[in-house]
């Protein structure tokens, strides 16, 4: 059971997970699992990492028009389960996808995070968890954060994302330091010495708060 504590609502067209998300050849080298979305949620690099579909989440148009070639998630129980394909406990993970953000509303209370992609779904686990800020100075910004129990330090971008554009969100976590990239730019880099412990399924999440389309994903680790 996923815990409801960082929030998405949307559509993905998209997930990579992988080392470096700049370089070309992160397509090979590090590439864990790459998801198009062609009409599906499998797994385009050969590793077999295909995703399960669970609770509201429906194919879409992408960026460019093409019809099913997106998911959009209903913002109560949608969600997409890849599996583990990184194993429990990384030192190095790119997380990166295409999203298109319908609407963010601002949260209250404890920091909280529009998730993307996660591991942490129970108290214990600890994870780079990539998503969007919803409250806060930062609100509307991309993130990746060291998210653990009673430990909660994003690295959160400079730039408000616009809703109802494409933007390109990027995610780097390497041996404790969390970067930050939002159309290819660096927005900024924060050190945390949380180690990423978690033996749950990877999951791109959608539930409250955020509407948001997702293009494209890649996933890699080490």
């Amino acid at each position: 059971m996923i815990k409801i504590r960082r929030f998405v609502v949307g559509i993905f067209v998209g997930l990579f997970i992988g080392v470096n998300c700049h370089a070309q050849s992160f397509l090979t080298n590090g590439l864990v699992a790459y998801y198009p979305f062609n009409g599906n949620a499998n797994d385009a690099s050969g590793n077999g990492n295909n995703g399960t579909i669970y609770g509201g989440v429906v194919l879409a148009s992408d960026r460019f028009g093409n019809p099913n070639s997106a998911y959009a998630f209903n913002g109560v129980n949608g969600y997409i389960d890849i599996g583990n394909p990184v194993g429990n406990n990384p030192v190095y993970l790119t997380e990166s996808c295409w999203v298109a953000m319908n609407s963010l509303q601002t949260a209250t209370g404890a920091p909280s995070m529009c998730t993307i992609i996660t591991k942490r779904k129970v108290d214990g686990d600890s994870w780079a968890t990539l998503g969007f800020i919803p409250g806060g100075p930062t609100t509307g910004t991309g993130a990746i954060a060291a998210d653990a129990s009673f430990h909660y330090n994003p690295c959160a971008g400079t730039i408000q994302i616009p809703t109802n554009v494409w933007v390109s969100i990027c995610g780097v976590f390497s041996n404790g330091t969390y970067q930050i990239y939002v159309n290819g730019s660096l927005e900024n880099t924060i050190n945390d010495g949380t180690a990423l412990n978690s033996d749950d399924d990877m999951v791109s999440v959608s539930y409250t708060h955020l509407d948001v389309y997702k293009r494209q994903a890649w996933l890699g680790g080490g």
